[in-house]
């Protein structure tokens, strides 16, 4: 359904028939005369951008150029599905450098999960990153800098959407600035960090503190757009609440919006670059007077242990 003729061919002509199976509760693969399934398995490409989820909840077959590129556990692009357009697109979330080979990640919330890699597309990742020694000082560091972003990530989006009465607004900053640090080390421009902008951003409307919001609401249309393309849904979410809440004036097209959003980002990036402790202006941007504690050799330790408690409703 859907497809053009010359589309429908080239599907059918598609002879990688690669199948996995169980046996005995153990994962298998081979080569089947599978036609329909060896083509979905090895041409389908799974979308999962900003879901908090263990798994992605759509994908689809692209024969050409997309489904041929390599999955790696530190990717340099992320694939993105637009509903608006009905097209995907590709985007650089860090610098590509010349003849590098370009690559996404086949796994949800950029996870490092080999075993999901076997059982879905039966492969074992041999990236740049995965060929490190196991016990290497970086890859022990971003393995941990991975986990500290799923916990912390998962938790401050549980706080942003909850009840302002049941949120500690001190703590929930302090999550929000903890991320900002692990993503400023890890140099990526992908939706994670774009998700932290969002988050914050509606933290701190539903707090009331709408100078925050702004400033949040505006690195957020930023950051969607670098990895995910003017068309993305989220900006439609972020100006329909700026309107409800500040009163923000809704008579641009979208596209002069976020050239808007844009300037404010880039003059908020100038000021804080320009301030005397660019560190202290961070803090300040995440209401540091806010915070419970501000020792900056404890407030890992103390958000990792926070967003464990949030994420399981024991203590909020």
């Amino acid at each position: 359904m859907g497809m053009s003729e010359d589309d429908r061919d080239l599907v059918k002509g598609l002879t990688c028939n690669f199948c996995m199976y169980e046996f005995e509760g153990e994962p298998y693969s081979t080569w089947l005369d599978t036609p329909w399934s060896g083509v979905f398995r090895s041409n389908a490409i799974p979308f999962h951008p900003d879901s908090r989820s263990d798994k992605s909840e759509f994908c689809g077959i692209f024969p050409y150029w997309l489904s041929k590129m390599n999955h790696s556990c530190d990717p340099n692009a992320q694939q993105s599905w637009n509903t608006e357009t009905g097209a995907v697109s590709l985007y650089s979330i860090r610098k590509i450098q010349k003849d590098e080979e370009v690559t996404i990640s086949y796994v949800p919330n950029n996870r490092i999960d080999p075993i999901y890699l076997y059982q879905h597309f039966g492969i074992r990742c041999s990236c740049r990153y995965c060929a490190l020694p196991h016990d290497s000082e970086y890859r022990i560091a971003r393995d941990i800098d991975r986990y500290h972003i799923e916990v912390i990530g998962a938790a401050l989006g549980k706080l942003a959407a909850m009840d302002t009465t049941k949120v500690n607004y001190g703590k929930a900053c302090v999550l929000g600035r903890v991320l900002w640090s692990i993503f400023d080390m890890e140099d990526s421009r992908d939706w994670r960090r774009a998700r932290l902008m969002y988050d914050m951003f509606f933290l701190n409307l539903r707090h009331e503190n709408f100078t925050g919001a702004g400033y949040f609401a505006s690195l957020a249309t930023v950051a969607y757009r670098d990895c995910e393309g003017f068309n993305c849904a989220k900006f439609g979410e972020i100006r329909r609440a700026l309107l409800a809440e500040i009163g923000e004036v809704d008579h641009l097209k979208m596209e002069v919006w976020v050239c808007h959003m844009e300037q404010t980002a880039i003059g908020l990036h100038k000021y804080m670059e320009e301030y005397d402790d660019l560190e202290r202006a961070i803090d300040d941007l995440f209401n540091a007077n806010d915070w419970p504690m501000k020792d900056p050799r404890k407030m890992r330790r103390f958000a990792v242990t926070y967003a464990l408690r949030v994420n399981s409703s024991v203590m909020l």
